[in-house]
């Protein structure tokens, strides 16, 4: 995981615990980039998938999805990591 992820989501991070986590990248003549998927649980019990991603080197880009149950969270992780491992990312 990049720091840059970890100072981006810092607040959400300490006020939740993080499951489960892949970080993946691409790296050829053409592209240096990274994917990071990271699923977290809140003090409320909500599940939250964030998403990071971008050229390496860079801070990227944050997306967080929310879920009602970890196995949403985790059905949606895989979808992810499949169409990126297609797509010629592997992991860290």
């Amino acid at each position: 995981m990049s720091a840059t992820f970890f100072c981006l989501l810092n607040y959400q991070l300490i006020h939740s615990r993080v499951i489960r986590m892949i970080h993946l990248k691409l790296s050829d003549e053409k592209s240096h980039k990274f994917y990071t998927l990271l699923i977290q649980q809140d003090l409320f019990g909500k599940w939250s998938l964030l998403r990071q991603w971008d050229k390496i080197g860079t801070k990227g880009q944050v997306q967080i999805d929310t879920f009602d149950s970890y196995e949403e969270a985790r059905v949606v992780q895989a979808k992810l990591v499949k169409e990126k491992r297609r797509k010629g990312y592997s992991g860290v």
